[in-house]
């Protein structure tokens, strides 16, 4: 998983964009939904870097701050530890919301649209959970 953490450089993501592009097409064509997987594997992922955050931001990081998303400023590293755990923790999410955005872009979605395909998504979610009720209501 490292690699869905690292920061995305300005001239790899016209091509990540272009073969992710191409790769989405290629679904389409194929009629394989590749865009829900890859999307909730990112958004796990995410969750999981999230937990890693600590209930309070350390000293020494300055907030409000622009979006990790955005690109940054360098820094120097730093040697008190909570603020080093706080900013790598910080940095690896926002590699994965580069990557989410990346994903969206790439599929040409809106956020109209992707508002859209999650409220889809949840009430698809919802529909399967009665199904399966009435099933296990079935066999018992």
């Amino acid at each position: 998983y490292k690699q869905l953490t690292d920061p995305i450089e300005e001239e790899d993501a016209s091509a990540l964009f272009n073969s992710v592009e191409q790769i989405l097409k290629a679904a389409v064509m194929a009629e394989a939904d590749i865009l829900s997987e890859t999307f909730q594997v990112l958004m796990d992922f995410a969750k999981d870097q999230s937990r890693k955050f600590c209930g309070l931001v350390a000293n020494g990081l300055h907030l409000p701050a622009p979006p990790l998303y955005c690109p940054q400023p360098t820094f120097e590293e730093y040697a008190d530890v909570p603020l080093r755990v706080e900013r790598d923790c910080r940095q690896k999410i926002s590699g994965i919301i580069q990557r989410i955005l990346l994903l969206f872009r790439a599929a040409h979605c809106s956020f109209a649209a992707a508002q859209w395909y999650i409220a889809r998504l949840k009430h698809a979610r919802r529909v399967m959970q009665k199904v399966h009720i009435i099933l296990q209501s079935d066999d018992n």
